[in-house]
């Protein structure tokens, strides 16, 4: 309860039919069957009901809420905010071309990046080796890193686009000069001229980041980073920095259709409150 009222709209109107809000979020069925209960001191119907399945809690003895998932918003609900801050990979299904493998193997160079390499060579623990793979497919990832990681952030860029480095002097090198730091290294191949990084690194966060940790990640841009155009990127991604505002603006202000003006108004608040902490 927050300031007087349920922050889970409840109790809920009653309703016959179970519906799609504008979000693509389930408004459940609460029939008006006229049965009142006294629960804890307090009258309760069905405008109170949470959604639930009476065999599950029988089963587990426990308290299970239960949704059903039936719009691609409630898909990208379970994807970024329930699965939020776990790994992401990537997997590539294609047929395995021998006489290729065996003409790359042969070159001194290897025509792959760093995320591309497990497609195509196995590690073989017993001999401390790796060995062209003959047969099957690769799941392959390539850890995130926040700009604020410094280095760390430009050695994975640096991975996302040099091919075959062999050792971390390699990545410094450029044109023969070797650089002193992983970013210095990204400007010498005309890398940081603009703001791709930054857009190549919002692009990859969306996938899996909320939008309050894509609005972090933005400030931190701002913040630290210098961006080119800042005003172009917030165009950009201001559909992913403000995907959780709407609900949030229904449950604060009450505002059952918060127009897109309103959403982006409160986005930049928050980040302004963000870049100001």
């Amino acid at each position: 309860m927050e300031n007087g009222r349920c922050t889970k709209k409840y109790p809920r109107a009653f309703t016959e039919t179970t519906t799609m809000d504008q979000d693509g979020y389930p408004i459940y069925r609460h029939c008006n069957n006229g049965q009142v209960h006294i629960v804890r001191g307090q009258e309760v119907d069905n405008k109170d009901i949470v959604p639930y399945n009476a065999y599950l809690s029988k089963l587990f003895n426990y308290h299970i809420n239960v949704e059903v998932c039936a719009g691609m918003r409630c898909v990208e609900y379970i994807h970024k905010y329930i699965y939020k801050g776990y790994d992401h990979t990537t997997m590539v299904l294609g047929i395995i071309n021998e006489i290729q493998q065996y003409l790359d193997a042969s070159e001194d160079e290897c025509p792959f990046t760093y995320q591309e390499f497990p497609q195509h060579f196995v590690w073989l623990k017993s001999k401390k080796r790796w060995k062209s793979k003959e047969k099957g497919y690769a799941i392959g990832r390539t850890y995130f890193a926040s700009p604020n990681c410094g280095e760390r952030f430009y050695l994975r860029f640096l991975l996302t686009v040099v091919k075959g480095p062999k050792s971390f002097q390699s990545l410094h090198m450029v044109n023969n000069v070797v650089h002193d730091t992983f970013k210095l290294a990204c400007v010498a191949r005309g890398l940081l001229e603009d703001d791709e990084e930054w857009i190549s690194c919002l692009k990859k966060a969306v996938v899996m980041k909320t939008g309050y940790q894509l609005k972090r990640l933005f400030s931190i841009i701002l913040t630290q980073c210098s961006p080119l155009n800042p005003c172009a990127l917030w165009n950009q991604f201001s559909t992913h920095l403000c995907d959780d505002l709407a609900h949030k603006i229904r449950t604060l202000f009450a505002i059952s259709n918060p127009t897109a003006a309103q959403i982006e108004d409160y986005g930049l608040h928050l980040l302004n409150q963000m870049l100001h902490e």
